[in-house]
């Protein structure tokens, strides 16, 4: 039997939005059927939207959510039909190493913080952000909170990594730009340490790879594309394991702006008009 349902896409780049019915797929062996009851808003989206980076049109935004699982595959055992889900559709031992977590108040950047400490006790954070943002970053784990506006920045980044300025720069192992801060401040990437490893959220506003200085490791992720990668199919059910021993609890509070397909358009030029603070908007469907 076909099964029909609505989805809310993007009919060409910039919009407009309209509810489109589609037939939907059948699971594949290792896969489940989820209907959605919320969806969370990210900036990728919005950026998606106003530069059609990464998608073909008609599209359908929202890449988080959490629903009912209604079919499952031959081969699923974890999940049955009526389950509650969450995920993205479509981190090991780090001994003492020394991170340095760029939009800290962002989602990504306070899941980042929250669950390196979750991992290890050791582990330096040093993370930035508006000032009233700082007191929760240290609550989720972060050492030390900055303020990303100052104009001493950088220096104020190296003296957290234990360096004392001037020629004396420690640096840190690896940054994590959860906000895509370096790429239009490409002097962060000073206070990275020879060899180290920068990360940054890919979103099409991203740093040159001729930029990134030599030696470095850099990587451009996408919530969408870990999943590709082996190993990865336990993710989620080690984040529940945490969530479940409490030693993971949810970064940030998050604010319900609508309910319906027309609160996620709204909900988008929020995020992209306004901007969004230490909040995660969510719509419930």
């Amino acid at each position: 039997m076909t099964i029909k349902a609505s989805r809310y896409e993007a009919v060409n780049q910039g919009g407009p939005f309209k509810v489109a019915e589609y037939e939907v797929p059948s699971p594949g062996p290792n896969e489940v059927v989820v209907k959605n009851k919320a969806v969370a808003l990210n900036p990728m989206d919005w950026k998606q939207l106003e530069h059609g980076f990464g998608l073909s049109f008609p599209a359908v935004f929202g890449g988080d959510g959490a629903g009912v699982v209604e079919e499952v595959g031959s081969d699923v055992k974890a999940y049955k039909n009526g389950d509650e889900v969450y995920g993205s559709y479509r981190p090991g031992d780090s001994k003492s190493a020394a991170f340095q977590v760029l939009g800290g108040s962002s989602s990504v950047g306070a899941s980042t913080i929250a669950l390196l400490r979750a991992l290890s006790s050791s582990t330096t954070i040093v993370a930035t952000s508006s000032p009233q943002h700082h007191e929760h970053l240290r609550s989720l784990g972060a050492n030390v909170a900055l303020d990303y506006k100052k104009a001493s920045i950088v220096e104020d980044i190296q003296k957290a990594s234990g360096g004392g300025g001037g020629g004396d720069k420690k640096g840190f192992e690896v940054i994590i730009d959860a906000v895509n801060a370096a790429a239009d401040n490409l002097s962060l990437l000073e206070t990275l340490q020879p060899g180290g490893s920068f990360v940054e959220v890919l979103t099409g506003h991203n740093v040159p790879s001729d930029s990134v200085p030599a030696g470095v490791k850099h990587l451009r992720v996408m919530a969408a594309k870990v999943f590709d990668k082996p190993g990865t199919e336990h993710l989620y059910s080690s984040l529940a394991k945490l969530i479940d021993d409490g030693r993971y609890k949810l970064p940030l509070p998050i604010t319900v702006v609508g309910k319906g397909w027309d609160a996620i358009g709204l909900g988008l030029l929020t995020l992209m008009k306004q901007g969004v603070s230490g909040t995660k908007l969510v719509v419930t469907l």
